[in-house]
C-alpha cells in the first residue's frame, strides 16, 4: 500500500496465524509484521484470556493498533470489563 494514501483510505492488516484455536496470541510475529508494514496491524486469532490483553500494554507491542477476540470473549474465558479498564488505565 502506497505510504502517501490518506489515514482514511489505510485499512488495517489482521494477523490471523492462531484464529480460533485460544492457544494465545503471536505477539513477536505480530509486532514483527507491524515494524514492516505502512498500515496499522490489528493483533488478532488466538487471544485466550486477560493474560494475553495484559500482554499487549508492554512497550514492545505499542505499536500495535488494537486487538480482536473472538472465542475467548463467546465462552467467558475473557471478562470484557475487566480487559477494557484494563486497556484504559495506566500502563502497568
Amino acid at each position: 500500500m502506497p505510504d502517501d494514501l490518506p489515514a482514511s483510505d489505510r485499512r488495517p492488516a489482521l494477523f490471523l496465524d492462531r484464529d480460533g484455536v485460544l492457544k494465545g496470541l503471536n505477539l513477536p510475529a505480530t509486532a514483527e509484521l507491524a515494524r514492516a508494514a505502512s498500515v496499522p496491524v490489528v493483533a488478532s486469532g488466538g487471544l485466550a484470556g486477560i493474560d494475553d490483553v495484559k500482554a499487549l500494554l508492554r512497550p514492545e507491542y505499542a505499536m500495535l493498533e488494537g486487538v480482536i477476540t473472538g472465542r475467548a470473549l463467546y465462552d467467558g474465558r475473557l471478562d470484557a470489563r475487566e480487559a477494557l479498564a484494563l486497556l484504559s488505565g495506566p500502563a502497568p
